[in-house]
């Protein structure tokens, strides 16, 4: 397990590594930061995507364009990168992470007082997520 961990690891690092070198020749007034590995593990029910990601990568960078600099914090599964807060949706470009949301425990008609709970888990869980990211930028 720990094996297949590493080479996640290194594939996701690797990934992070290039993106940050062809973001920075795009715009030098750009500030890119380090990426922060995560596993879904440590959030266990309350992870707010899909199962089939077990790992991500969040990042942030200060993006500046037109003369205002914005964080762009960002998800990335796999090679996927996806927004988590509206400057990287509306100012980056990406799609918001929310869209890959499981919500296979809220979608079979009824509402219990557990699968409210276990969405309002989930909320707090993105919550973390984003000020995770967001806290790259300001470092």
């Amino acid at each position: 397990m720990e094996d297949v961990r590493s080479r996640l690891f290194n594939l996701v690092f690797a990934s992070t590594f290039l993106f940050a070198l062809v973001s920075c020749g795009e715009n030098s007034a750009n500030t890119q930061k380090r990426g922060d590995l995560i596993a879904a593990s440590d959030y266990g029910e309350s992870w707010p995507y899909l199962d089939k990601h077990e790992y991500a990568v969040l990042d942030c960078e200060n993006l500046t364009k037109r003369g205002i600099t914005r964080p762009v914090a960002t998800i990335q599964f796999d090679v996927q990168k996806f927004a988590l807060n509206g400057a990287a949706n509306s100012f980056g470009g990406l799609p918001f992470a929310d869209d890959k949301i499981d919500e296979k425990s809220l979608n079979d008609g009824s509402i219990t007082n557990k699968k409210l709970q276990l969405q309002i888990e989930q909320m707090k869980a993105q919550t973390d997520l984003l000020d995770r990211a967001l806290a790259i930028c300001e470092d």
